[in-house]
């Protein structure tokens, strides 16, 4: 179902403001305990709502891929890695470990 249902979401018709208003809907629970985040005075990279549309575009495109893509993940390791605290910034790129890619 989640595959027949991005299909149908890259059909619509450009323009016709049906992906955003699904994408909205879907994420309206993250966006809530966003927009409550912000109010207990945790800062955020942006408005609630578009912070939560972009994690559920980001999650729905990773469901897709990985279930059409013969990914082999496991849920316990995606639910995992998405939700693992993030190591404290300093605001600097190179403290993002990524291997090689700042050297």
């Amino acid at each position: 179902m989640v595959v027949a249902l991005f299909q149908r979401s890259m059909t619509e018709p450009p323009g016709s403001g049906q992906v955003w208003g699904r994408l909205l809907e879907d994420t309206a629970p993250l966006r809530e305990h966003l927009a409550y985040m912000r109010e207990e005075g945790r800062e955020l990279p942006g408005e609630p709502e578009l912070v939560a549309a972009a994690m559920g575009a980001m999650i729905s495109m990773l469901g897709y891929a990985a279930m059409t893509g013969g990914a082999g993940l496991d849920d316990g390791e995606v639910v995992d890695t998405l939700t693992r605290p993030a190591a404290p910034r300093t605001g600097r790129l190179t403290d993002l470990h990524l291997p090689g890619a700042f050297t």
